[in-house]
């Protein structure tokens, strides 16, 4: 963020942000969401304020919890315009717990609108009954779900990054700082809220996220290799 100047002719601070830095009411890209807040149920707002579109998002110990929530999607929209359609929502994960039964899915979600609606972009992990995990890539329309692509990831070393981003029609899920699935979209061509969404089937299984930042997509960056072939999904940098 652009350091405070002291202005002469007011008396008071500016902050000037270059052209790469959308003004978001006052909140200029990158922010994070710290959940630095006295732990409280169904209820994300901390420095910022966020809107349940189905409850069931905590606060616990400074960080954003699911859990036994049932069998249904728990979405949360930050109250923030971002006022561009084109950034990369990420979390720190710090908990994954699949226990040995039940369904567990956390996940963060780009271009959603400022309605009510379930609409937007989400990469999520995905797990079954203590199986193994996978990180999907999906396209929301009013709570109607397309699967754009997905990978294996096996056993997690956590903490580790989970982020979604979108740039024009080009939609990637992050894991680990690296792009692991990348589709082609044009469903949902704007959408200047982000979010978080999951569900947390049985008491054995927890999601935690301990921050959450809204920033520019990262430039797409090559390898150089002397033989074979990156595969469009599965590995990317």
């Amino acid at each position: 963020m652009a350091p405070l100047q002291f202005d002469l002719q007011t008396g008071g601070f500016t902050r000037t942000y270059g052209d790469d830095a959308p003004l978001v009411a006052g909140v200029g890209i990158p922010f994070t969401e710290t959940w630095t807040h006295a732990d409280q149920a169904n209820n994300l707002d901390a420095d910022f304020d966020w809107v349940s579109l189905v409850a069931g998002w905590s606060i616990v110990s400074n960080a954003a919890e699911l859990t036994n929530t049932g069998g249904a999607s728990r979405i949360e929209r930050l109250n923030v315009d971002l006022q561009t359609s084109d950034y990369r929502v990420r979390v720190p994960v710090a908990t994954f717990d699949l226990g040995s039964t039940g369904t567990l899915v956390a996940g963060v979600c780009c271009r959603m609108p400022s309605s009510g609606a379930s609409t937007f972009y989400t990469a999520f992990l995905f797990g079954q009954d203590g199986g193994p995990v996978s990180l999907n890539l999906s396209r929301w329309i009013s709570g109607g779900a397309v699967p754009l692509g997905s990978v294996v990831l096996g056993t997690l070393a956590l903490p580790a990054d989970l982020a979604v981003s979108a740039k024009g029609n080009t939609i990637t899920a992050w894991w680990d700082g690296r792009r692991r699935v990348q589709a082609i979209d044009g469903g949902i061509p704007s959408g200047a809220f982000a979010g978080v969404q999951g569900v947390a089937q049985f008491a054995t299984t927890t999601a935690r996220f301990t921050q959450a930042t809204v920033e520019a997509v990262p430039a797409f960056t090559t390898t150089r290799r002397t033989r074979g072939l990156l595969p469009f999904t599965g590995v990317g940098r």
